[in-house]
């Protein structure tokens, strides 16, 4: 018995080459994006505390407030994030 075959061929691309990996023109500086972390992303590896605590402090105002990205994207602004974890830092030094 032979093995299965697909019923289409895959398309054949090319490699791509390093510009057309960069998106656009190479000589215009990309503009820097603000990044934000969903709350999958923030507990345990940055804040190694439980999602409902960092609800709970967000609302309390002791962590970053979170942003609403669309009706069930909420996310924290990355800056805002670090800031908060660089204050806890020095506060225990």
């Amino acid at each position: 018995m032979k093995g299965i075959q697909p019923k289409h061929k895959p398309a054949c691309r090319p490699p791509r080459s390093d510009s057309e990996r960069s998106h656009g023109d190479a000589s215009r500086a990309p503009t820097p994006l603000p990044r934000f972390l969903r709350l999958a992303q923030l507990v345990p590896d940055v804040v190694p505390v439980s999602p409902a605590t960092i609800w709970r402090w967000s609302k309390d105002g002791r962590f970053p407030a979170p942003i609403k990205l669309a009706d069930r994207v909420t996310a924290w602004k990355l800056e805002e994030v670090l800031a908060w974890l660089e204050e806890r830092r020095a506060d225990c030094a």
